[in-house]
């Protein structure tokens, strides 16, 4: 069998032979087919794969399991606006609330926070 090769190829060959990694062309060329066989190979399985997946969900369908595409999209479509609201995420963390304090808050925190709940809450 006879091959001709574009100039481009030809190049690539020379630059893989320079770069000392192959002995010869016939190196070159047999590592490309041996990916070349991988990737076909990969290929097949997920398109195997693929095609188990899409007759599993239609049996899925055939059982009345399917969702309604427009409640997917809206339960999805709620769950990034919650994940991004503020106060759904200091909900979900338990937060309790804030205030101003002095620097050595974490000692005498229970006054300073007494000071300041009263002075917001305590209307008597």
């Amino acid at each position: 069998m006879s091959i001709a090769l574009k100039i481009e190829q030809e190049q690539f060959i020379q630059k893989k032979l320079k770069s000392g990694k192959y002995s010869s062309a016939d190196e070159v060329i047999f590592e490309a087919f041996r990916l070349l066989e991988e990737r076909d190979k990969h290929y097949e399985q997920w398109l195997q794969d693929t095609r188990q997946k899409v007759a599993d969900g239609l049996a899925q369908l055939d059982r009345g399991e399917g969702l309604d595409g427009e409640s997917v999209v809206s339960n999805y479509r709620n769950s990034q606006n919650q994940k991004q609201d503020p106060a759904f995420l200091l909900k979900q963390s338990g937060f309790i609330g804030c205030a101003d304090g002095e620097p050595n808050l974490s000692t005498n925190y229970k006054k300073t926070l007494k000071t300041i709940l009263n002075k917001k809450y305590d209307h008597r």
